[in-house]
């Protein structure tokens, strides 16, 4: 569960404010900084830790998933001390950048416990596949989804040790998660994150727009934006979406519909001259890159005079 690439907004300085006042104001609950290190410069983030004399931890020390060492996620605990903690989460939200590297946790927990909810997160096995796959739950593309595909019994796994769960979204704001209202109950005591083949696909499909907008960056990056990321993600999801409704399920065919919503109107679909295709996606299962290749010249040509008008 590694491919998720795409890059969040970065906010701007009345927006990271706003979510530092969110953030730390205070409850009774400690306040832990996580940083997906993996995406972030250890270095400069061990040394600012030394500097501000509060202990980086290791998020997998203790458990098999040890060995990612200084790419592994880390976290700190934030002092109680108002100005002292709202000095430090500044700089580290200026040391992540536009990584989607950063997360905070409210909880009363010694650190050990949250070490093994961070290894329990992070180690997925899917149904009866043999080999357990790295989830990187840190990365805030990832955590969102995996916090709301969790079962009843995994969610309160997390919630006896995690009061709360906030990250910056993709377009600068806060997000936050409070684990769901079940109540008191059995709670998950699986050593490593199961999930169903469902739950694996909904983490799967949520990572779609990130692994097209890698494919788009690499293969036509004219027509992805330098700036704005969060709204073009939106628009991607949007242009997915139409593709289910279409019946487009090949990769390759996925990408084409995006390309073509991108560079031709996010409605080209309802160009009447394309009716014939969507039946013959929907009903038979065609390949769309395929019965482009039949297009007629004069459905090109209006598909092309419909560029960049409505894209």
């Amino acid at each position: 569960m590694s491919e998720w690439v795409f890059a969040n907004g970065r906010p701007n300085e009345v927006q990271t404010e706003v979510i530092l006042q969110e953030v730390l104001r205070p409850v009774k609950e400690s306040l832990w900084l996580l940083m997906d290190l993996a995406l972030m410069d250890h270095a400069a983030v061990a040394s600012f830790a030394r500097h501000a004399g509060i202990g980086l931890k290791n998020a997998f020390a203790g458990s098999g998933l040890a060995a990612f060492g200084d790419k592994a996620p880390h976290f700190v605990k934030l002092p109680d001390d108002a100005a002292s903690r709202h000095a430090i989460a500044r700089k580290f939200i200026r040391l992540a950048g536009n990584a989607t590297a950063m997360s905070w946790l409210r909880s009363e927990k010694p650190e050990r416990m949250l070490q093994e909810i961070f290894a329990y997160l992070a180690e997925v096995r899917v149904e009866e596949r043999r080999m357990p796959i790295h989830c990187r739950f840190a990365d805030t593309r990832v955590l969102p989804e995996l916090l709301q595909v969790l079962s009843v019994e995994q969610r309160r796994r997390v919630k006896c040790v995690v009061e709360s769960w906030s990250w910056i979204g993709r377009t600068g704001e806060l997000r936050s998660w409070g684990g769901g209202s079940e109540g008191p109950g059995e709670k998950d005591e699986s050593p490593v994150l199961r999930l169903s083949i469902e739950q694996f696909r909904r983490m799967q499909r949520a990572a779609e727009p990130d692994a097209v907008f890698l494919m788009l960056s690499q293969k036509t990056p004219e027509i992805v934006p330098q700036s704005e990321y969060g709204g073009f993600h939106a628009r991607l999801c949007g242009l997915l979406d139409a593709a289910d409704g279409f019946g487009v399920k090949a990769a390759k065919d996925r990408l084409q519909f995006v390309v073509l919503g991108l560079t031709c109107g996010e409605d080209f679909h309802a160009v009447p001259e394309l009716q014939p295709t969507w039946r013959l996606v929907s009903g038979q299962g065609a390949s769309l890159h395929d019965l482009m290749q039949g297009w007629s010249d004069s459905l090109w040509q209006r598909l092309d005079a419909r560029n960049g008008k409505n894209g």
